[in-house]
């Protein structure tokens, strides 16, 4: 048999302490939380891809298993975090404000938190290249995509057309279709909706993707539409949308956007949530490889978020002195 030289034995036990205390480290103990779900969207948008990045580096780097689940979007994400059958949940700002307060599609308050924003959700008005549609005006009678109740699209939508008084919901303006992203692309293929209506991070895969096969074209809000949305709905903010970012899109689109945001829930331990934000923020070169609307992830940006942070994360952004909501 062949013998072990001392330095070599103490070589290895130093290695298999190494070993044991990283793997300790990667197996934290949080409590009663041993997996995590974040509550995303239907395939096809922005929600998805970003939630499952999100999900793999939490993995790999607390050590605890995290998966990203297709949901019904916005509404439903914040009521499954508020019932405690997700540990987070992307949403839009609108959402996690009318959650928190109970107001709106809520009957009472989600007890939800926010851990940090995500990328800003562009307002998308797409029509087929070929179409006579060239306004909002326009939508008149026609067939159009709105979003899945429960979605953010859905909730964006009632609220910039309350705010130059049209109505969908009664089908008094528009012949509104609850479809998902997917589902408005197939839609658009077979000629049974006249345009879709949503928020995204840019680009949205599925209308690269519709594209490829049907030229689209963007619908701009006017100057006058842009100030009656933003008076009232003041945490929406103007965007446009540049020329190029979709092959058939000619010119810049002048819309407006709300940030989005990973939210979670209340009762998550504070060391948890710290090392959640912690892990996103220190590991930015990941997290902006995720999506091209990852790369605006900032620390810069968390003074946008509109609902109360949780401990966890608002102890590591006193630690990096970021500038917090006013």
């Amino acid at each position: 048999m062949k013998k072990i030289s001392l330095a070599t034995g103490v070589f290895v036990c130093i290695m298999m302490v190494q070993l044991f205390m990283s793997s300790t480290a990667l197996a934290k103990d949080y409590g009663n939380i041993k997996a995590m779900s974040i509550g995303t969207a239907p395939v096809g948008g922005v929600y998805y891809p970003i939630g499952a990045g999100i999900a793999d580096l939490l993995q790999k780097q607390l050590g605890i298993s995290t998966t990203a689940e297709v949901s019904g979007g916005s509404i439903y994400n914040a009521k499954m975090v508020h019932a405690k059958k997700m540990e987070m949940g992307i949403m839009t700002s609108e959402v996690a404000y009318s959650a928190t307060k109970g107001v709106g599609r809520f009957n009472e308050p989600q007890d939800l938190k926010a851990i940090t924003t995500l990328h800003p959700g562009m307002q998308h008005m797409v029509v087929l290249q070929s179409s006579d549609i060239r306004s909002v005006g326009d939508l008149k009678d026609k067939k159009v995509s709105v979003g899945p109740p429960g979605s953010g699209a859905h909730k964006t939508n009632e609220l910039f057309m309350g705010a130059l008084g049209l109505r969908f919901k009664d089908n008094s303006f528009l012949s509104p279709q609850f479809l998902s992203v997917g589902e408005s692309a197939e839609a658009f293929k077979n000629g049974t909706i006249d345009a879709t209506l949503f928020a995204s991070g840019i680009p949205a895969s599925w209308v690269l993707e519709l594209e490829t096969t049907h030229p689209i074209r963007l619908l701009s809000f006017s100057d006058e539409e842009m100030k009656k949305i933003l008076d009232q709905v003041p945490f929406f903010k103007r965007y446009v949308i540049p020329a190029g970012t979709y092959k058939s899109q000619k010119t810049d689109t002048q819309t407006f956007a709300s940030w989005n945001l990973l939210t979670c829930r209340s009762d998550l331990p504070v060391e948890l949530v710290y090392d959640i934000t912690k892990a996103f923020y220190e590991n930015l070169d990941d997290v902006h490889a995720i999506h091209s609307a990852a790369r605006i992830y900032s620390l810069d940006n968390v003074k946008y978020i509109n609902i109360d942070i949780h401990p966890g994360a608002l102890k590591y952004y006193k630690e990096k002195g970021v500038e917090l909501p006013q």
